[in-house]
């Protein structure tokens, strides 16, 4: 008798965690459903910079809806990117020998 309590007991509180779960993902997409893109609009930008032909050679560059856009005054620091690069590299070792 005490095994089913705790079994019932134990399912009451997943589908309750799961409504909450569910819930908050629904607050969530409605809150931020003006900001989503479709697939179409996420992919434009990068066809464009991967495609334009004004764009030929151009690197190092920040865009976004298609249109360039400068960079913040950290994206452009060399000792920062070094630690950056650094702990990248270090953090692909590490999973590579797991």
């Amino acid at each position: 008798m005490d095994c089913m309590y705790t079994y019932h007991l134990l399912n009451r509180t997943y589908e309750v965690q799961k409504f909450c779960i569910w819930f908050l993902a629904g607050i969530f997409q409605l809150l931020t459903y003006p900001i989503w893109q479709t697939v179409v609009q996420g992919a434009a930008t990068s066809c464009y910079v991967a495609l334009h032909p004004n764009l030929k050679g151009v690197s190092g560059k920040y865009f976004m809806y298609c249109n360039e856009y400068a960079t913040s005054n950290l994206a452009t620091e060399p000792e920062l990117a070094k630690k950056l690069w650094d702990y990248s590299r270090n953090l692909v070792k590490s999973l590579r020998h797991s």
